[in-house]
């Protein structure tokens, strides 16, 4: 029968399946009737396809290992173990703990996803929101400053840069995500993408310690498996070998192969190669010289998946605080920003409340005192000075107004009366005004506030004929 070929099954699929298989083989039911009531029990067509092929294939191999083999769907260990099971009569214990094997190994795998998981989703989440602010919030606040008449400074501006500068190159940036993306899923759905990872933890002390645990739980679960069923300890540590990743680790296990087989004992070759430290090493000794390695292998395991999972919580209760941290500081950052906004924003309202009211003060002034020939231009100690003048019971008086030690400021006096620049009341803080006559009647007037902005107005004397 040509094989065919299946999507590999996950380790929550591949323990569900032996676990029925080990049930089924310790009734005592053949090859092919155990493949017919798990058939018979399939929820989809999937399933199905797959049993039908592996029924097929029994029936007409009579060999459950070159079965599952033809369909590409099962790991390469899972097949050697079957194997040995087919070879020693043991298939039952072999179906058990290859059932509990990879519910180990679905385990481990889940802890480590949802390790990952929270803090990537922060991360992007965090990414996202500040992108939306520097391409579409940013520039909404932009026009808005424009037409007001000013522009964002600081770090506002800076923002604004970052985001016309994604905004007038979206398709680069795309094409970035899109590499990006593609990087992640090589690293992450390849095997040479997964030993570029692994050799990547190795940078770094606190991932190299857990990539060495995660690899030593594996080693100790599979010695287990392969001592349970039967393997000599040298025949164990081969078929072991397979399941570790490449990386230090995996070489220590090399040297341990040559070790065994140039005499020295099991035990010994993992202890002087620091496969085994510590208390797992005693442990190792003992369970060997005691005959009991395969439950030791057992015990080592569990420790160590225990080991695992606090080391992963350790990691994630680190990482948490520095994401909340993180997220803090985007949020702090869209205030400020937020702040900077508002604050330039009123100050260049009150830039142009103060320009404006300083002329709109003395235009009020002008059209109070406008009569003909009772509005002109003087000087005071060299100063340039409106002149407003007034009438009262025969009585003349003048109003002035000029700009003296950065004050506008307002001087009322009779006509006659001795005044000098010092004796004005201040009105408002200003940095300049000047006056200019430009035509009979016809005025033009300057103001600098104490920021620079600059406002003119020119009036005129409406009883002018």
């Amino acid at each position: 029968m040509s094989s065919t070929k299946f999507t590999p099954l996950s380790d929550q699929e591949t323990a569900s399946f032996c676990s029925q298989m080990a049930l089924i083989l310790k009734a005592g039911i053949s090859s092919v009737e155990r493949i017919t009531i798990m058939l018979e029990d399939a929820s989809n067509s999937d399933e199905k396809k797959l049993l039908s092929h592996i029924y097929e294939s029994v029936i007409e191999t009579g060999s459950l290992h070159q079965s599952l083999a033809s369909t590409a769907a099962f790991p390469s260990y899972l097949l050697q173990m079957v194997q040995i099971g087919e070879e020693t009569g043991r298939q039952d214990e072999v179906m058990a703990s290859l059932a509990e094997y990879y519910e180990k190994e679905d385990n481990l795998a889940q802890t480590i996803r949802h390790a990952v998981t929270y803090p990537c989703i922060m991360v992007l989440l965090m990414i996202f929101i500040i992108v939306v602010l520097i391409t579409r919030v940013m520039p909404v606040f932009h026009q808005v400053f424009q037409q007001l008449g000013s522009e964002m400074t600081g770090f506002s501006r800076i923002m604004l840069n970052i985001g016309n500068f994604l905004n007038s190159h979206s398709v680069v940036f795309v094409c970035v995500l899109a590499i990006l993306f593609c990087i992640g899923i090589f690293l992450l759905k390849t095997e040479p993408g997964w030993h570029f990872l692994h050799k990547l933890t190795y940078k770094f002390s606190r991932t190299r310690d857990l990539s060495d645990q995660i690899s030593a739980f594996r080693f100790s679960n599979g010695m287990a498996l392969t001592l349970s069923s039967g393997l000599t300890p040298e025949e164990c540590l081969h078929k072991t070998l397979e399941l570790t990743d490449y990386g230090p680790f995996r070489h220590k296990l090399n040297n341990c192969c040559s070790a065994v087989e140039n005499g020295e004992e099991l035990c010994s070759a993992l202890l002087d190669n620091g496969v085994f430290t510590g208390t797992y090493a005693r442990m190792s000794v003992i369970g060997s010289r005691t005959g009991v390695l395969d439950e030791v292998m057992h015990t080592i395991a569990r420790q160590c998946e225990t080991d695992i999972d606090a080391r992963l919580s350790r990691l994630i209760a680190k990482i948490e605080p520095t994401l909340l941290f993180a997220f803090a500081a985007s949020s702090l950052a869209v205030i400020m920003l937020a702040a900077d906004l508002y604050n330039s924003q009123t100050r260049d309202a009150d830039n142009h409340y103060m320009t404006c009211t300083s002329l709109s003060y003395v235009s009020e002034k002008i059209h109070q005192n406008d009569q003909n020939g009772f509005i002109s231009i003087r000087h005071l100690e060299g100063q340039a000075c409106l002149s407003l003048e007034s009438k009262s019971e025969d009585t003349f008086y003048i109003t002035y107004i000029y700009e003296h030690e950065g004050m506008l400021k307002e001087l009322f006096a009779r006509n006659d009366a001795a005044v000098h620049l010092a004796d004005g009341k201040a009105i408002m803080e200003i940095k300049e005004f000047t006056i200019d006559e430009i035509s009979d009647g016809l005025y033009r007037f300057t103001s600098v506030d104490m920021d620079g902005n600059t406002n003119t107005l020119i009036a005129s004397e409406r009883s002018m004929p």
